[in-house]
């Protein structure tokens, strides 16, 4: 499996620590903007996760290589898990890969992921 391929309704996006990470094709393609809080609940409810910054910025590089899988994402903010405080996270700049700090009620995007855990799926290395 190399990063760009599809797999499991979404793209490979590569590894990060000890998981396969592969990007939803699932976009929010709506006119609302998520706060953090709203980000972190869609991706619970598609059963998938919001992703670190880590594993944004893999996301990031990979709409590099297939940018037709992220039209939408090319001039947005896209809200990652990590936090800063319990008022402050980060977001990430899809259009020149900025990772920025800011408010959790600032609406902003979501692009969930799936973790697949590595040494329970081999079959994707």
């Amino acid at each position: 499996m190399k990063i760009g391929d599809y797999i499991h309704s979404g793209i490979y996006a590569g590894k990060y620590n000890d998981y396969h990470i592969i990007c939803s094709l699932k976009e929010y393609e709506g006119p609302v903007r998520f706060s953090w809080y709203q980000a972190v609940e869609y991706c619970q409810e598609l059963e998938m996760a919001l992703p670190t910054k880590e594993e944004l910025n893999l996301l990031y590089k990979l709409s590099k290589l297939v940018p037709d899988q992220f039209r939408t994402s090319r001039r947005s903010l896209y809200w990652s898990s990590t936090e800063r405080s319990s008022t402050a996270a980060c977001f990430q700049y899809f259009g020149d890969g900025t990772q920025i700090i800011s408010n959790k009620t600032y609406g902003s995007h979501v692009r969930p992921i799936k973790r697949i855990k590595i040494s329970e799926y081999r079959a994707l290395t």
